[in-house]
């Protein structure tokens, strides 16, 4: 068989479900998401993958460390700097984190659409008040997370020190389709690691490609969520934590979360819909 049947042989396995995949044991006659006819996509609220610093308030509450990766609507560890966690990004996109300086400190303010142009953006700028921003920019990813009970998808944002993480499974991406291949055919390992700087340290996440195999289950789940993501008008739902509110020591970069809160993408200068191929 020539590379590119198989290529198209792997895409096609895709769109057909594993046989004998069923969430429960029903009869046949109870089969089927009767009941929830009218939820779309506007309904999913997508978590996020946060990564805890000293200030977090998750720390300072003792449920949780330095390091540790925790998901943002159920707050359970899943991760840190011992032990990663074994993700299958699906879907790709890059945007611009935008800060505000508030008394001597960068405070979340909004989550700018990436366009790509011959120059980059000022890092930093200021608005006709006088008011100083910063811009950052992000990898984000969709992933389903490995070994979990529940296949549902969730996101992670690379940038600041954690960008060349994010670079990698970037690559990847652009490297599947360069080879018309989905990128759900490979899985990474995620995890923090403590960083030392001259004067300040901090957390960052790590990514390495995983030596785990990717189930023909787990790659017909990313499908599925895939299209769902995808196919509607409708704005998708991002729980960022209490990283929504983060603040950043201007000097170090250092994240320092403050708040929780619920982020539509669809509220920011961000896409309400993503298009139905990756940009790169």
């Amino acid at each position: 068989m020539s590379k590119t049947k198989k290529n198209e042989a792997k895409t096609q396995a895709l769109s057909t479900p594993p046989q004998g995949k069923s969430d429960l044991a029903l009869p046949s006659e109870l089969k089927g998401s009767w009941g929830a006819d009218n939820a779309t996509s506007e309904d999913i609220i997508i978590p996020k993958l946060l990564l805890m610093h000293g200030t977090s308030k998750l720390v300072q509450k003792g449920k949780a460390r330095q390091g540790d990766l925790v998901i943002s609507t159920t707050q359970s560890v899943v991760g840190g700097h011992e032990k990663a966690v074994s993700v299958v990004p699906f879907y790709m996109w890059k945007s611009y984190v935008i800060s505000k300086k508030v008394e001597g400190k960068y405070q979340y303010a909004r989550e700018d659409e990436y366009s790509p142009a011959a120059t980059e953006p000022p890092w930093e700028f200021s608005d006709e008040q006088g008011n100083e921003f910063k811009r950052e920019f992000a990898f984000n990813f969709y992933c389903l997370l490995k070994d979990t009970e529940n296949l549902a998808p969730t996101r992670l944002q690379f940038k600041s020190t954690s960008r060349r993480a994010g670079k990698m499974i970037a690559n990847h991406f652009a490297a599947c389709k360069a080879q018309n291949v989905p990128p759900v055919t490979k899985a990474w390992d995620i995890a923090s690691e403590y960083v030392e700087g001259d004067k300040n340290s901090w957390q960052a996440f790590t990514a390495t490609q995983s030596s785990a195999k990717v189930t023909q289950e787990e790659m017909y789940e990313a499908f599925r969520w895939y299209q769902t993501v995808t196919k509607s008008d409708k704005k998708v739902i991002h729980d960022d934590g209490e990283e929504n509110t983060e603040t950043t020591d201007s000097d170090t970069g250092e994240t320092k979360a403050s708040a929780r809160s619920t982020s539509p993408i669809g509220q920011t200068n961000a896409p309400s819909s993503f298009p139905t191929q990756p940009n790169f």
